[in-house]
């Protein structure tokens, strides 16, 4: 058989892994490593500019421009990779979480794209701060519908942990050094925590 065509084995491995009742559980454990990996990753530079605006650390001004750059660029081609590499999401539950996270994700970026060209038509930057705000509560909205599937208590917990962070970003918007360290801390407490239980082996 000529390379690149399945063979009977191949086709017995694959329907295998889609009746596996580990299927689900290991769509858990790769979308909790992902997603606690991409809180991490914003999380660690935002403690550093915190530190920069307090002045604790003698950081360059556009230390978190290209700290978030970067970090966007190599999260990016990691979790592409990470998805190639993946077996197939199967089940209606998998199916609906991996939806209903790449339809905020996709709103995020479009109301960032809006945010951007408004900031450079007004001429004011502090515009883009509003952009954190929408993830919040974009993350908050993506949580209610994951807790309005399970109906687990931490799910609950979490999206109503993402509206309060939401609502007190908002309230540090004139304030600088509050507003980093509260983002910073949300994304710890809220995306790199849950993505840790995600990977965690339930007790039999």
């Amino acid at each position: 058989m000529s390379v690149g065509h399945p063979t009977p084995e191949d086709d017995l491995a694959f329907i295998r892994r889609l009746t596996s009742p580990d299927l689900g559980e290991a769509w858990r454990r790769g979308f909790g490593f992902i997603y606690a990996t991409w809180g991490l990753a914003f999380a660690a530079p935002l403690l550093f500019e915190w530190a920069r605006v307090a002045g604790y650390l003698p950081l360059p001004a556009a230390f978190w421009l290209y700290a978030t750059a970067t970090a966007t660029l190599l999260l990016i081609t990691f979790t592409v990779w990470t998805a190639r590499r993946s077996r197939p999401t199967v089940g209606h539950q998998p199916r609906a979480l991996n939806a209903i996270f790449a339809g905020v994700g996709w709103a995020n970026v479009a109301v960032l794209a809006a945010l951007i060209a408004v900031s450079v038509k007004l001429q004011d930057t502090r515009l883009l701060m509003l952009h954190a705000v929408v993830v919040f509560a974009f993350q908050g909205s993506a949580w209610y519908a994951v807790w309005a599937l399970q109906k687990r208590l931490w799910t609950g917990l979490v999206a109503a942990g993402w509206f309060v962070m939401a609502v007190a970003l908002g309230l540090t918007v004139d304030q600088p050094a509050s507003f980093i360290l509260i983002a910073a801390l949300g994304l710890l407490l809220l995306m790199t925590l849950p993505g840790l239980l995600m990977m965690r082996r339930p007790r039999a």
